[in-house]
């Protein structure tokens, strides 16, 4: 079982920009299309969004020994000093060289976890999360 898990998913802003987006592109193509075929064509562009909103969230899980963000892996062992980023402090982050970036711009708070592994290019992970205090105790302890 995970001991803290958390998804990030789109904010309902980017939502309606992709919805007004693909209406967009329904209106200049679906001229030239046929009623099926603008509604075969509309239902996919729905599906594509759904698909690239599912496969860009944010999903991190703290387990035991082991922190995971998305794809990557972070055991305990290699983890230094971790901070809690207030908005200003996650903006310098990200602009910072050498971070392991798992960020996503709607969240305003965020992670710094230093990075204590000679062969791990990154020097630091930063991580949007909404729960930044939370997660910190989890791998604190």
């Amino acid at each position: 079982k995970a001991t803290f898990s958390e998804v990030i998913w789109w904010p309902i802003r980017l939502w309606l920009l992709f919805l007004s987006l693909n209406l967009a592109i329904i209106i200049a193509v679906g001229v030239a299309l046929t009623n099926l075929q603008m509604l075969i064509f509309s239902a996919l562009l729905l599906l594509g969004t759904l698909l690239l909103a599912y496969k860009t969230r944010l999903v991190i899980t703290c387990q035991d020994n082991l922190l995971r963000v998305g794809k990557a892996k972070l055991e305990k062992e290699f983890m230094g000093k971790i901070r809690v980023l207030s908005e200003s402090e996650l903006k310098i982050a990200r602009n910072t060289r050498n971070n392991f970036l798992a960020i996503r711009f709607w969240i305003k708070t965020g992670l710094n976890i230093e990075i204590n592994d000679k062969r791990d290019p990154n020097s630091n992970w930063v991580i949007s999360t909404r729960r930044g205090s939370e997660l910190k105790e989890k791998l604190s302890s």
